[in-house]
């Protein structure tokens, strides 16, 4: 996997001397779209709306019925009634593609863009892309880049749900590069030195990052699937309801777990498998690429909405033995009224509304 902490976190797809607007981020995930208003350079969350999607309206960054999700879209932008009318909105990782590029020493920042894209048109036969870059580094006659490049396809789509709704896209950025801006942000102003994991524990797919010294150092995702384990355990704990009636299967679940205060051995031990996959890969990958060991006492921060599984967080902590937390407690106050899972759930939104903002 290409290294994604030697360029920046956000991709800068708008013209030089465009100044972005303050935004509200919007997030459209597999289960629900996410919305939130940040208080103007805070992150201290002014307002936010997670409205449910119903299974397969959107799976794995694929939205399958586009005017459905715009009119949610339209309706929750309503409900919100934001002081901010753009918004950043995110493509999800498997829709980019990161490379490294060599190039000659250029007098001016357009002949090295047109010189990238000539070499992405030579190897993709397609001019149908966008792409940002940053330097890694220089030598006497060449410098190595690392190009991120996407399908206008892919862009486009995102960008026309949100025009059928009339509200304007400010920024596009690609979802774990939002998170981990967010995550710098979060782990310098609370001061957590040393290496760190951040796991993001979703309902359709799990998320590594590892910060040393509050800079990234390596990323990695794995794609999961709960769905039908949710429905058991649902029609378990609710037999008066049908599955065709509940839109939000995986909320819905959690709700009546933490009510009932059950935990479901099988789930968490599915779960726990599969944290310990992707731990191992990115254990693997970062002693392989740059050549770092990375310790089994390192700290881990969870996030998501299913860290609040009963029993998981207990089992983390017995397999990693190592101390382990939400990440609701790095925001510093003024978001306490926000219950935990919610705001577990709406990060990526958060990451999205720091477009526009200046925080420290």
């Amino acid at each position: 996997m290409k290294k994604i902490h030697q360029y920046i976190s956000k991709i800068k797809s708008i013209i030089v001397g465009y100044k972005t607007p303050a935004c509200v981020g919007l997030d459209i995930a597999s289960t629900a779209i996410k919305m939130v208003e940040l208080v103007p350079n805070t992150l201290k969350i002014a307002k936010y709306t997670i409205a449910p999607l119903t299974k397969n309206m959107v799976n794995e960054g694929v939205i399958n019925d586009i005017e459905k999700v715009s009119d949610i879209i339209r309706d929750q932008w309503i409900k919100l009634n934001p002081s901010h009318r753009d918004v950043a909105i995110s493509i999800p990782y498997n829709a980019i593609i990161i490379k490294e590029v060599k190039a000659p020493l250029f007098k001016n920042k357009y002949e090295l863009d047109q010189f990238i894209l000539d070499q992405l048109i030579k190897e993709l036969d397609t001019d149908d892309i966008d792409f940002d870059y940053s330097i890694i580094n220089k030598e006497a006659n060449e410098q190595l880049l690392s190009v991120v490049e996407a399908k206008k396809e892919k862009i486009e789509e995102y960008q026309a749900i949100i025009q059928m709704t009339g509200i304007q896209v400010a920024a596009i950025d690609v979802e774990p590069f939002a998170i981990q801006h967010l995550l710098k942000l979060l782990l310098s102003r609370n001061k957590i030195d040393g290496k760190v994991i951040l796991l993001d524990l979703g309902a359709t797919k799990i998320r590594v990052f590892v910060f040393d010294n509050c800079e990234s150092i390596i990323f990695n995702e794995i794609a999961v699937n709960y769905h039908h384990m949710f429905e058991e355990i649902f029609l378990k704990l609710d037999q008066k309801v049908r599955l065709q009636d509940v839109a939000d299967i995986y909320s819905q679940t959690l709700k009546l777990l933490n009510e009932k205060q059950i935990t479901d051995e099988q789930l968490v031990e599915l779960m726990l498998s599969d944290i310990s996959k992707i731990l191992q890969l990115v254990r693997s990958n970062l002693l392989v690429e740059r050549k770092i060991s990375l310790s089994a006492n390192v700290p881990i921060i969870l996030m998501g909405g299913n860290t609040v599984i009963p029993g998981l967080i207990d089992k983390i902590i017995n397999y990693t033995k190592t101390d382990v937390k939400s990440i609701a407690s790095l925001f510093q106050g003024g978001n306490s009224y926000i219950p935990e899972v919610d705001l577990l759930r709406i990060i990526t939104a958060v990451s999205l509304a720091t477009w526009g903002q200046k925080i420290e």
